[in-house]
Formats: structure tokens, C-alpha cells, sequence
């Protein structure tokens, strides 16, 4: 038989410091968590809500959205009410966003994508990337004035898109 008694084990926790240097993950600023997440494609960084609950208030206001309809099984209805509600919360809250992406490649609805472009320019969009599916009788999407009158943007990579520049539309 063998001899326990010479067998001290130390069973005692011990401090274990965590990744983020004594800071909680959970006490990270949005603006961090932000930044994060735009290194992510938008899955990716909608799975790490599931982290904390300051990942998933983070999540619900980035200041990069990124609008597909493709990435919904019924885009004709899903894909506007998700897209409404979010550009309301943004605007319910009076938050600015960065930048904004939007591709309809199945909703054929430019009704739709001048509201939700011009809201976003309202937003304070900095970056817009837009690529609006031309109708059934192939006419291309017309880019709203408000793109062009914008003081906030910066930078705008319009596919499938028609900009139309009406001279002396704004009154000096």
C-alpha cells in the first residue's frame, strides 16, 4: 500500500489575471468593441454578441451597417422591416453612423433604397457603398440628391447606380 500521507496537494485558487489586464471584458468601451468588430465581416462580429452584454449593445450600435438582403431567407419582407428598424433605432437615438453599405440584389424596391440611403446620409454617414439592383425594365437606380448635397461624406463607390447632376439646383 502505498504512502498518501506524504501527498500535500494545494487545492487553494489562485489569482488568475485576466487578458484584458484587470479590466473586465464586460466594462470594454463601445467605441473599442467597435473597433473590434470592424475588422469582422458582419457575421462574425453579430456571433460575438453572444460574448457579453456590452458586445451585444455594442453590435446594436455600430457605426458601420451593412445591409444585404440576400442574407435573409424572405428579403421582400424581412429584409425591409430589419432595415427600417434599425436605421429608427439609430434616429430614435440620435446616433451618427460611419459608414453605410447596401446591397439589393433580390429586393427590387428603389422606393426602399432612397429611404434607407437618405436616412443614413441624415445619419451622418461618412462612407456609403451602394449596389442597387436595376428594376425589371432595367432601369438603373437613380443616386438621391442628398448623396451629392451630403457635408458628410467622404467617400462613395456606387455600382449599378445612375447620378443624375442637375445644374443650379441649390440656390447660392
Amino acid at each position: 500500500m502505498a504512502n498518501h500521507e506524504g501527498i500535500h496537494l494545494n487545492l487553494k485558487a489562485s489569482p488568475v489575471k485576466n487578458y484584458t489586464g484587470g479590466v473586465a471584458a464586460d466594462d470594454i468601451p463601445d467605441e473599442m468593441i467597435h473597433r473590434i468588430q470592424s475588422f469582422m465581416d458582419a457575421r462574425l462580429a453579430a456571433q460575438t454578441t453572444v460574448l457579453f452584454k456590452s458586445w451585444r449593445r455594442a453590435w446594436r450600435t455600430r457605426p458601420d451597417l451593412d445591409f444585404r438582403d440576400q442574407d435573409f431567407p424572405f428579403p421582400w419582407i424581412q429584409f425591409q422591416a430589419f432595415a427600417r428598424t434599425t436605421l429608427q433605432r439609430y434616429e430614435n437615438r440620435n446616433q451618427r453612423i460611419n459608414s453605410f453599405r447596401l446591397e439589393m440584389g433580390t429586393v427590387v424596391d428603389h422606393h426602399l433604397a432612397t429611404e434607407l440611403i437618405v436616412k443614413a446620409i441624415r445619419l451622418g454617414a461618412t462612407n456609403l457603398t451602394l449596389r442597387i439592383r436595376r428594376t425589371a425594365g432595367h432601369i438603373m437606380y437613380i443616386l438621391p440628391y442628398e448623396v451629392l448635397d451630403s457635408e458628410t461624406l467622404a467617400g462613395l463607390s456606387a455600382h449599378d447606380c445612375q447620378i443624375i447632376l442637375l445644374f443650379g439646383r441649390k440656390e447660392a
